[in-house]
């Protein structure tokens, strides 16, 4: 088995071990994220959606709550979060769900109008490889948009150095400098990186690109 299949392993035994009680244990996290996330992506109802490493299907669930009819597919490794994900999501039907690799997207080139990830990005193995996968299926005109953790923030700097000792799926969070360096490596448009501190125990960080 490769590093990466390894890795891809651990991460999926991990989630389908939280699936369950996931929603209920991070709500509070959830909740400001996903906020973050859903103010910056834009949406609207005509809109192809991509959500990487979905989870349990919140970000999907608050979307199709106003967009019932929104072309929504979420991928994760994790096939207990995903099955949590179409439970929540089963009186939608133009959501999908599927096991996929981040770094093998299983879609035509243009497949999405808006690519959005949140709090998964630090576990990317290959950040570079998957910020190209990500934007061979996004629409020329379409937006990819990138909520993660910010390692400028003190806190999230001492997450990034305890981490590693609690858990070995963990890849390393970026700077903003960093996130802005792999996105150039790709030759993506960078239109906004910001930080955003919705409480004192965390600050994020959120890109929002394109191909053109």
């Amino acid at each position: 088995m490769t590093l990466r299949k390894s890795l891809e392993a651990r991460i999926q035994q991990q989630y389908d071990r939280m699936a369950a009680h996931y929603d209920h244990r991070w709500h509070d996290y959830l909740d400001k994220s996903l906020h973050i996330l859903q103010a910056w992506s834009d949406i609207h109802a005509s809109h192809r959606v991509l959500d990487l490493a979905c989870g349990t299907g919140e970000f999907a669930y608050r979307l199709l709550s106003q967009y019932p009819e929104l072309n929504f597919t979420g991928i994760d490794l994790s096939s207990k979060m995903l099955a949590v994900a179409m439970n929540k999501c089963q009186s939608f039907p133009q959501a999908q769900f599927e096991s996929a690799n981040i770094q093998q997207l299983p879609f035509p080139d243009a497949s999405f109008d808006r690519i959005v990830t949140s709090s998964a990005f630090h576990y990317f193995p290959e950040p570079v490889k998957a910020l190209t996968e990500m934007k061979r299926v996004l629409d020329p005109a379409g937006k990819l948009i990138i909520v993660d953790w910010c390692r400028d923030y003190w806190l999230c700097q001492i997450y990034d150095w305890l981490l590693p000792w609690l858990d070995s799926t963990y890849r390393g969070c970026y700077t903003r400098a960093e996130l802005r360096g792999l996105i150039q490596k790709t030759q993506l448009n960078l239109h906004h990186l910001e930080r955003i501190r919705p409480n004192w125990a965390w600050e994020f960080m959120v890109a929002v690109v394109s191909r053109a």
